[in-house]
């Protein structure tokens, strides 16, 4: 047994312990953080490359469109608005026509705003066709003001603008020197007075000659009603139009007025007609 009588030889004593000196050093430590950063950059490369091989595989490239539903809308307007949308990127490395990546609801709001549809529905089909079916909105006539052309409903609002006449419909050019900012271009009883007229043209001279533009103007008294022959008539909305519409088809049986070069013929005296 020992004799301890002092701090100095208790010390002397204990057993003497030396701090262990890790194995690991401050750089073996960080070396090893990059290597798992590195490994981690290297997977997300991969993924990356992966999705892209996926998301760009023509395969799955939406190109082939269907119409459904058109009479006036045709298939290459509908491709000419949505062309920019299907190809533009998307999330930089990816095209926005992927049927994977595909949003439909954009492009169903652009095309209803576009061309003012009643309907418009959107489907993906396996794997590279985009269905679309539409309804469209019911057009009387084709309202001209200058050089601009549009379908108008029969409320008299624009549905949509067309680049120029279409022979399928009534063409009413508007020489009127203002018209409506806001809401229909053309008021309700107008329109159903170029609706009784158009209708009564057609059972008054249906066979002998076609209406196929309406003129109206600040006149209120005052329509020119162009005929399929190159001349026009003159015509009073404000008036009993039956009488003259009918006086018209009897002149227009004769052999001499027919063969003559007319410019335009009057129909606002009653029973006379005079034609120029």
């Amino acid at each position: 047994m020992y004799n301890i009588r002092n701090s100095r030889s208790w010390k002397k004593h204990l057993t003497q312990h030396q701090a262990r000196r890790s194995r690991k050093s401050y750089h073996v430590l960080d070396r090893q953080k990059i290597y798992r950063r590195i490994i981690k950059v290297i997977w997300i490369i991969v993924i990356v490359l992966l999705a892209q091989s996926i998301f760009q595989w023509s395969y799955l490239a939406v190109d082939n469109i269907t119409l459904s539903g058109n009479k006036d809308i045709s298939l290459e307007e509908v491709r000419g608005l949505l062309d920019k949308d299907l190809w533009q990127r998307r999330y930089l490395f990816f095209k926005n026509n992927n049927f994977f990546l595909l949003d439909t609801d954009p492009l169903a709001d652009k095309l209803k705003q576009n061309f003012n549809l009643e309907t418009v529905e959107l489907t993906k089909k396996w794997p590279d066709t985009l269905e679309i079916k539409i309804i469209e909105k019911i057009s009387h006539l084709i309202w001209q003001r200058d050089q601009e052309f549009y379908l108008l409903d029969a409320q008299g609002y624009k549905i949509r603008p067309i680049p120029s006449a279409d022979g399928k419909y009534l063409l009413l050019e508007d020489r009127r020197s203002t018209v409506a900012a806001d809401g229909p271009v053309v008021d309700q009883s107008t329109l159903e007075l170029i609706n009784d007229v158009f209708l009564a043209w057609q059972d008054i001279l249906a066979g002998q000659i076609g209406l196929i533009k309406i003129v109206i103007g600040d006149q209120a008294n005052l329509w020119e009603l162009h005929s399929s022959l190159g001349y026009y008539v003159k015509f009073d909305p404000q008036e009993p139009w039956s009488g003259p519409l009918s006086n018209l088809a009897r002149i227009l049986s004769a052999e001499d007025v027919l063969a003559r070069d007319i410019d335009y013929i009057d129909l606002r005296f009653g029973d006379r007609v005079y034609y120029k």
